[in-house]
């Protein structure tokens, strides 16, 4: 891999042109993934700035590729680059701007499916406590829901880590509980919850994964309407679904 090619590129990624930035970013990631060098980590860190930045960019053909590229070569860096940049899309999915915030969370996503299993600790470190932090305590909804979507996609790619198993599971159940109950919740978000909840069962230890359903048992029983009640039996069957019975 040539360095100077490379940084030819991350120039041309922030030309004028919005085609030219396209080409640029999408050559620069065959480049990357394509050779059998590793970038230092000085290039490393210009590379994941770069296509940070383009998450940005005025065109959304711009952004959205930046988002397939960014996901493609970051398995390719250093485990600390790996760390830095999951760690700084997870911060901007809490609090980076709200117009780009669903792209921030698709790359985000992008990431964890192309990680390696060996990346697993990296990510619980980086995302996992962010995305809990954007569930129980932030106040907008619609960071709720980004935070709800990205955490899904972390249980089933990293949810058997030991890190996982380590944690407080019963903490993450009820804050996903919490958020079922307010009535004023979009039907979207309350949705993501459930699949969340889902997730999270399979990796459930046993007395967590009974308690868990006493929960939902005892808020089915509870419910004061016909459409409360469906939405507790429906995660009922979503939890039954993922755990095998």
């Amino acid at each position: 891999m040539n360095p100077q090619a490379v940084s030819q590129l991350l120039e041309e990624m922030e030309n004028w042109d919005k085609d030219k930035r396209f080409m640029a970013a999408s050559d620069l990631m065959q480049e990357v993934t394509n050779s059998n060098q590793v970038l230092d980590l000085h290039l490393q860190k210009r590379v994941c700035q770069a296509f940070l930045k383009q998450l940005e960019d005025q065109s959304i053909d711009v952004q959205g590729n930046a988002v397939k590229c960014l996901a493609k070569i970051v398995s390719k860096f250093q485990e600390q680059q790996i760390g830095e940049v999951l760690a700084k899309l997870s911060q901007l999915v809490l609090d980076g701007k709200a117009e780009v915030r669903d792209i921030y969370a698709t790359c985000l996503k992008g990431l964890l499916a192309e990680l390696p299993a060996s990346s697993s600790a990296l990510a619980c470190q980086n995302v996992l406590p962010k995305m809990l932090h954007g569930i129980t305590s932030h106040p907008l909804v619609e960071v709720k829901e980004e935070c709800t979507d990205v955490f899904h996609d972390f249980l089933k790619r990293f949810g058997d880590n030991r890190v996982m198993q380590w944690s407080d599971q019963e903490n993450m159940a009820n804050s996903l509980l919490n958020l079922l109950k307010p009535k004023q919740y979009k039907s979207s978000l309350r949705k993501k919850v459930i699949s969340c909840i889902g997730a999270l069962s399979a990796v459930l230890a046993d007395r967590q994964l009974d308690s868990l359903m006493r929960t939902l048992l005892t808020d089915v029983r509870a419910a004061s309407s016909k459409a409360e009640k469906q939405k507790y039996i429906q995660c009922i069957g979503t939890v039954s679904r993922n755990v095998g019975f």
